[in-house]
């Protein structure tokens, strides 16, 4: 029985039942929202996210403001955080990552965040697998720019469509192979020029032709002839030849040669002391007796450079005068020719499908190791912990007491005018919907207590600014009667 005089208590229901859900990272006590999907923050609530420990709650609010879409920050009761790897990030988007926190598996798709000069929304980007791995590689830095495969090729067929990359990345972007060099090439051409030693070809080579290819035709081009420049006038000759002036002869091109050498003790000094056909030439396999599988010509050190001099090679050898022979593609793994004329140090390359400099190699399978992001960096990101975006939510109390002063009569129907009421209600709330009205301890039904049916009231956009106010409202059908409040 409801007495007169008696302090009614009731509960109010907040509409926001769904809470906070949004994207955000914890670095101590410090929570950051970079993305709200819905619902507000406010102190107190209990933060709900993976690496933050039960029952921490949003102690105070920072740049973040309680409003629908907010982002910013806020400040959590206890120390926690979130998901981060730390790494690199080039600007031409390569991911070093050189140690993952606990329970962080890197993957494309990760999105990260709290990075100075990474643009917000940069992922890690799909991976880049290695198509073939060419082992002990070399390259010149000629007009040539001649790859170099010393080991035998795994993991597949290298293709004229691959682009190269090492374990770095730091192979320059776009670098990719033109053509495998052959032993022998074919092709027609005319002998002219003022000296008759420019050669100009007139039909499609069937391989590569560079400099100190030698080049045979009979009779018509004595022997130890060579082509010692490329130029927009054709290919310059060592020496003048009798051809008859314009007539198109066919010639043969080799990347062959034969002489004799030695290899000081455990050297990669090979000492050429005569030279018995064609050029010696950097990127050429030797072979002869003693000589190791997969040597290869790499460097000119002095002398005469294709004849007799000294030459670096690839593999350390001890080996008097003998006899040997140098030979373009048939090592192996092959020489091939590439689109530029960089230096390449790695000993170990790998194809892929794609440019590594926008999708650059992975050798991070899901720890550290090189990956890419699908966002560069407005400028080199030096070593730095980078925190991945996860998901956020809250825990919150949608209960607050109403306390509703009148005068009920002495019966079991609810008549009463309301005069005022105290709601408690938590600082910074912007917009509380209330869409239920129940009486504590008892359900208020159509007009009395016993009845069949529950009755709610809707009050919209309470607009609380402060943890304490009264509000007065207009509540229609309530025990089929207004009351106002």
């Amino acid at each position: 029985m409801i007495e007169e005089g008696d302090t009614l208590t009731y509960v109010i229901r907040s509409s926001n039942a769904m809470g906070f859900q949004g994207l955000g990272y914890v670095n101590t006590t410090t929570l950051t929202i970079t993305a709200t999907n819905t619902g507000i923050l406010r102190v107190g609530d209990t933060v709900v996210m993976n690496g933050v420990a039960s029952n921490t709650t949003v102690a105070s609010l920072g740049t973040y403001t309680s409003k629908e879409g907010a982002t910013g920050t806020v400040t959590l009761s206890s120390s926690n955080t979130t998901q981060n790897i730390t790494g690199t990030i080039t600007t031409n988007r390569i991911l070093n990552v050189t140690a993952v926190s606990t329970g962080v598996t890197v993957s494309a798709g990760l999105p990260l965040t709290a990075v100075a000069n990474l643009p917000d929304g940069s992922l890690i980007s799909p991976l880049n697998p290695a198509i073939v791995t060419l082992p002990t590689t070399q390259t010149n830095t000629t007009t040539n720019s001649i790859l170099i495969v010393g080991g035998t090729p795994t993991g597949g067929t290298i293709s004229n469509s691959h682009y190269i990359t090492d374990a770095t990345n730091a192979v320059t972007g776009g670098t990719k192979i033109v053509s495998q060099i052959a032993s022998t090439v074919t092709f027609n051409a005319i002998i002219t020029g003022a000296n008759n030693n420019i050669m100009l070809i007139t039909n499609t080579p069937t391989g590569f032709i560079g400099l100190n290819s030698c080049i045979t035709s009979g009779a018509l081009i004595p022997a130890g002839t060579y082509i010692t420049a490329i130029t927009n006038s054709g290919y310059t000759l060592n020496q003048t030849l009798a051809t008859p002036a314009n007539t198109v002869i066919p010639i043969t091109a080799s990347n062959n040669c034969s002489f004799s050498a030695s290899i000081a003790s455990a050297s990669t000094n090979l000492t050429v002391t005569a030279v018995a056909s064609g050029v010696i030439a950097i990127g050429q396999t030797i072979s002869g007796v003693g000589v190791t599988a997969g040597t290869i010509i790499t460097g000119f050190t002095s002398g005469t450079q294709g004849g007799i001099g000294v030459y670096t090679i690839n593999i350390a050898h001890t080996l008097p005068i003998i006899a040997m022979t140098g030979t373009y593609g048939v090592g192996a793994g092959g020489s091939y020719l590439i689109n530029n004329g960089q230096t390449i140090a790695s000993t170990t390359l790998y194809t892929v499908a794609s440019d590594p400099a926008i999708n650059p190699l992975s050798t991070g399978t899901g720890g550290i190791g090189y990956y890419g992001v699908t966002i560069a960096p407005t400028q080199a990101i030096a070593s730095s912990t980078i925190f991945i975006k996860q998901y956020v939510s809250n825990v919150e109390t949608n209960d607050c007491n109403l306390q509703l002063f009148g005068l009920p009569t002495r019966n079991n129907y609810f008549y009463c005018e309301v005069v005022a009421f105290m709601l408690s209600a938590k600082t910074g709330d912007t917009n509380c919907n209330v869409v239920e009205l129940r009486q504590e301890g008892m359900q208020l039904y159509t007009g009395k207590d016993n009845g069949v049916s529950l009755r709610t009231i809707a009050f919209t956009n309470l607009n609380q600014t402060y943890p304490q106010s009264t509000y007065s409202f207009l509540c229609s059908n309530f025990n089929n009667r207004t009351i106002r409040f």
